[in-house]
């Protein structure tokens, strides 16, 4: 009987090691500080994309390039309101939870939240679940996000309306530090996923001079 107690503790303790250890909560929530990202993107069936994500105070900017001198998006992103400017040379803005895609779709979370995940932070106003869940209140549904330790980091996480659309799955890997390396996004609008090609922090990002143009259709 002492064995077969002894291999059950034996067994527990590996479970345990293999688990790893548990996630720091305080460690990783917060907003995301200013930063400055390119990544090479995939997605809603383009290939060979350049995604260049610059965060700060006010707001966030991104660019998606395709080829040399090809711009697929250019978009400034602060909060809820989006305002991009367009290949005519006008801007149009619009507000409503969601980040900009090239397709025209958009992610169903703010840009406050998104520039947390590409941080490596989950966003601030959540609550644990768990020992490995932390739980964000979104305007339309909620964030549900899958930590892991060693070091602390989200792993995946799942935006869902608790309605008919189809929920937002999100994972990410290949890790430097809490800094997620590789992202997929998959949803509605098919799939997405970017490699992380530069990571490096800044003072800020201002918003950018183009925003001065004027509306288009003069509204």
């Amino acid at each position: 009987m002492r064995w077969l107690l002894s291999l059950s503790c034996l067994f527990l303790a590996s479970c345990a090691t293999l688990r790893g250890p548990d996630p720091d909560f305080g460690e990783l929530a917060g907003e995301a500080p200013a930063f400055r990202a390119a990544y090479q993107l995939e997605c809603c069936g383009l290939r060979g994309l350049l995604l260049m994500v610059g965060h700060g105070r006010r707001g966030t900017l991104v660019e998606v390039a395709a080829g040399p001198g090809g711009v697929e998006l250019r978009a400034w992103v602060e909060g809820d309101r989006v305002v991009e400017r367009t290949r005519e040379g006008c801007v149009r803005a619009w507000e409503g939870e969601g980040f900009p895609l090239p397709s025209g779709q958009r992610l169903p979370v703010s840009e406050p939240v998104l520039a947390s995940l590409l941080a490596g932070r989950v966003p601030a106003g959540g609550t644990p679940q768990g020992e490995r869940m932390w739980i964000v209140p979104l305007s339309q549904g909620r964030l549900a996000l899958e930590l892991a330790g060693g070091p602390s980091r989200w792993v995946n996480g799942t935006v869902g309306a608790g309605g008919e659309e189809k929920p937002v799955k999100i994972s990410a890997r290949a890790h430097h530090g809490k800094v997620p390396g590789e992202l997929r996004v998959t949803g509605a609008f098919g799939e997405l996923k970017a490699r992380l090609v530069e990571f490096r922090p800044v003072e800020d990002v201002p918003p950018p001079r183009w925003l001065s143009l004027p509306r288009c259709g003069g509204l």
